[in-house]
């Protein structure tokens, strides 16, 4: 399922909840609304109608009702806000799915930039760091196609993601970019500015943009690298 399709699912699953919740607070009492008072450590339920509180200590069947209105009111709310930002992402969200020919014309080792930062060797490809090393190991691992700072264009918009990696029971490219110096303030500057490139480009995080991050220590959590690439690559 992509992406556009698991919001539209999400979206009438919504949708679905939102008529159960009004069709439940019509069968709840209309007029007032429960407030608590604590008093000398206790607490004290009533219902206020707007003129007067009335005590619901003898009443618990008026309590679970009013208490069931507060819960689905809020709910209620919940979903006037959730549904149109579906809405909105539905009818505006535009997928980058490049088919499988389209695979071919991504060049690898494009990025001719920065070339001595390259000191870490694997399969016959120059890595940046050892973390970016440890993440081709691992997608090697499981026979995925990918390759290695390949030019990636879309919408005007140029740039070198670590990672073009195509998953294969759908041909579908994922972006993946590893951002290691975050205790930088300059260069999580630029990490902020790629995103919202990628952004305006059509390219939408956990679709089919991964991003990962090297831990404070400058070390890659491997356990998490193999947890996204099976919920999202396999």
């Amino acid at each position: 399922m992509n992406f556009k399709n698991t919001v539209t699912a999400q979206l009438e699953f919504l949708k679905r909840q939102q008529t159960l919740c009004e069709k439940k607070l019509r069968m709840l009492p209309q007029q007032g609304s429960l407030v608590k008072k604590r008093s000398r450590g206790k607490d004290y339920y009533y219902l206020d109608d707007g003129f007067q509180r009335i005590s619901l200590i003898d009443d618990p069947a008026l309590y679970q009702s009013l208490q069931d209105k507060k819960t689905l009111t809020q709910q209620l709310r919940s979903l006037q806000y959730d549904i149109p930002l579906l809405q909105r992402v539905v009818k505006n969200y535009q997928p980058i799915l490049p088919l499988e020919s389209d695979w071919h014309r991504f060049t690898a080792e494009q990025n001719t930039g920065w070339k001595q930062e390259k000191k870490h060797l694997y399969k016959g490809t120059f890595y940046r760091s050892k973390s970016e090393t440890l993440i081709a190991a691992i997608l090697s691992s499981y026979e995925l196609i990918f390759k290695y700072e390949a030019a990636y264009e879309a919408g005007g918009f140029r740039h070198y993601p670590d990672f073009l990696v195509e998953r294969p029971r759908d041909k579908k490219l994922f972006l993946w970019e590893h951002f290691g110096m975050i205790a930088d303030e300059e260069y999580n500057k630029k990490m902020f500015f790629t995103l919202q490139d990628y952004h305006k480009a059509g390219v939408n995080l956990w679709d089919n943009l991964i991003i990962t991050f090297d831990q404070p220590d400058g070390s890659i959590d491997t356990d998490y690298i193999d947890r996204i690439i099976k919920l999202y690559l396999l």
